[in-house]
C-alpha cells in the first residue's frame, strides 16, 4: 500500500494520522488581515509566532479563517471515528 511505499509501518498509521490531525486542530484562527515580508522572491509571515509554526498550519493560514475552521470541523470529525470507532 501507499502507506508503506512511504516507509511507515502500516500498524502506525492510525497514530500518524492523530499527529497531522492535532496539528491541524492546534492552527490558530486569524482572522484579521495576515502580514507577508518578502526577503528575497519567497514571501513570510511578518508575525515571528506565525512564521515559527508548522508548514502545514501555515498551509492552513493561507486558507483563510473559514476554511481553516472548515478543515478543523473536518479533522476533528476525523479524529474522533478514529479514536471511537
Amino acid at each position: 500500500n501507499a502507506f508503506s511505499e512511504m516507509g511507515y509501518n502500516p500498524r502506525q498509521m492510525d497514530g500518524i494520522i492523530l499527529q497531522a490531525i492535532d496539528v491541524i486542530l492546534a492552527t490558530p484562527i486569524v482572522a484579521e488581515p495576515i502580514r507577508l515580508t518578502r526577503d528575497s522572491v519567497v514571501y513570510k509571515f511578518a508575525d515571528p509566532a506565525l512564521e515559527s509554526l508548522l508548514p502545514l498550519q501555515k498551509q492552513l493560514l493561507r486558507t483563510g479563517p473559514e476554511n481553516t475552521k472548515r478543515i478543523q470541523q473536518q479533522a476533528k470529525a476525523l479524529r474522533e471515528a478514529l479514536l471511537n470507532p
